[in-house]
C-alpha cells in the first residue's frame, strides 16, 4: 500500500512537473512586469507548492509565497486550462 501511495505521487509529480506554464509565464511578464527569469522561477514554486500540498494534504498546511500567490491567481484566471490541469 505504501508503494503504491509513492508510486502514485511520482505520477503527479511528473505530471505537474511537465505542465506547460509557458502562458502564464508570458502574461506574468506583461502584467507583473516580472523578467522571464523571474517569472519562469516563480511558476517553478508553483509547481513545487502543488506538489507538496499533494503529498501532505490537509496534514501540513503550508502558505504560498506571494510569487506563489501571484502565478496561483493568475492561473486561475485561465478558468478552462486551471480546470483541466
Amino acid at each position: 500500500e505504501d508503494m503504491d501511495k509513492a508510486n502514485h505521487l511520482e505520477d503527479v509529480k511528473q505530471l505537474i512537473q511537465q505542465e506547460d506554464f509557458d502562458f502564464l509565464i508570458t502574461r506574468l511578464m506583461k502584467e507583473k512586469k516580472w523578467s522571464y527569469s523571474e517569472a519562469q522561477e516563480a511558476c517553478q514554486y508553483y509547481k513545487n507548492f502543488l506538489i507538496l500540498n499533494y503529498a501532505y494534504g490537509n496534514n501540513c498546511k503550508i502558505p504560498p509565497s506571494m510569487d506563489i500567490d501571484e502565478v496561483w491567481h493568475m492561473h486561475i484566471l485561465f478558468t478552462q486550462k486551471y480546470k483541466e490541469f
